[in-house]
């Protein structure tokens, strides 16, 4: 590869840092992140957020570029659309989760400290919302991919590292965010209550905000 392609990765592994930042991404994984109560867990939402996103730039954007095609502007709305109503469940379940102080409530038996989280359901949740943002983001990212490289091999690359960027974009985030709500955990049950209701609402505000600049603002109405 000529110094050409190492320069457009470089740029793209930035990119990736810089989209992983986005207010719809760290909103959404904030909420989740929130729910852990742990560090590491909330490190492992953004990690697992990223993946999700990468997995899904590489599933659609690619055979969008090998066809030298992008998604109509009518799908790329729906999945804008999705995107908020996505923010909007985040902050509903999350805000009367905490609400009704389901976080960190130990088990007799397990005296396992969030017994209503299941290890997997925070991987999972972060890994399909991931997902869900990739969907809505594929689009304009294949027509940027398709303006600047030449070969399907690049854009494959290309991809990756953005990826590569966005996990660690938000995995980086999502350490800052754990901190906090791991601190409120351990000494006030009230703060990290307080702290989880107000991100749950942030993201409900944001998901109807997102939704309508959506519908008025992108041409859909």
């Amino acid at each position: 590869m000529d110094w050409g392609i190492w320069t457009t990765l470089g740029v793209g592994l930035l990119l990736g840092l810089r989209h992983a930042l986005d207010p719809d991404h760290f909103i959404a994984v904030s909420t989740i992140a929130s729910r852990t109560g742990n560090v590491l867990k909330a490190t492992a939402s953004g990690i697992y957020w990223g993946l999700g996103h990468t997995c899904t730039l590489l599933l659609i954007g690619l055979p969008l570029l090998a066809m030298k095609t992008a998604l109509p502007d009518s799908i790329q709305l729906v999945m804008e659309i999705a995107v908020g109503c996505m923010l909007v469940t985040l902050g509903w379940t999350s805000f009367h989760a905490f609400r009704r102080g389901e976080m960190r409530r130990p088990s007799a038996e397990t005296g396992d400290e969030n017994p209503g989280e299941q290890r997997v359901g925070y991987r999972l949740r972060s890994f399909l919302v991931g997902m869900v943002h990739g969907m809505a983001g594929t689009g304009a990212m294949v027509v940027m991919v398709m303006a600047s490289l030449r070969s399907l091999s690049d854009a494959f690359l290309y991809l990756l590292v953005f990826g590569v960027g966005t996990v660690a974009g938000m995995s980086l985030f999502a350490v800052l965010i754990g901190f906090p709500f791991t601190y409120a955990s351990k000494h006030s049950v009230s703060i990290e209550r307080g702290m989880g209701m107000t991100a749950g609402v942030v993201s409900i505000l944001f998901g109807f905000y997102y939704i309508q600049g959506t519908l008025f603002h992108d041409g859909f109405f």
